[in-house]
């Protein structure tokens, strides 16, 4: 089965951080850096749900980061035509929230590596 092991609260704990790192990513995150280079972490922030939803699921980590992640999209779609003129054409919008998914799978990824390499082996 495609979503076996996915349960809802790690879902929905993936979508809720995903809503708050897009609007934190989208609206003006600067970080100050030495001299005059400003720092813009943007999309690498989106590892924070996939790493979430990866550590509130042991079944499924990658499906919990990706459901969550495709169900906050639309949200965040709609959130930005709603309230917000878009400055950019929709391939651009299309291309930066798919790079988005890409990081909050990776995020899961790095858990299910993590687990992998430094959970304790069971010899049979």
């Amino acid at each position: 089965m495609l979503l076996q092991g996915v349960r809802l609260p790690g879902v929905m704990t993936c979508i809720m951080l995903y809503c708050a790192v897009f609007i934190i990513a989208r609206f003006g995150m600067v970080i100050e850096s030495s001299g005059e280079t400003q720092v813009q972490p943007g999309l690498l922030l989106f590892i924070f749900p996939g790493v979430l939803a990866g550590l509130t699921s042991r079944e499924a980590p990658l499906g919990v980061a990706l459901c969550g992640a495709v169900v906050a999209t639309p949200l965040c779609l709609l959130l930005l035509h709603t309230h917000f003129i878009l400055q950019s054409g929709f391939w651009q919008e299309f291309a930066w929230h798919a790079s988005a998914l890409f990081w909050c799978g990776s995020g899961a990824l790095v858990v299910m590596l993590w687990r992998a390499m430094f959970s304790p082996r069971r010899h049979s």
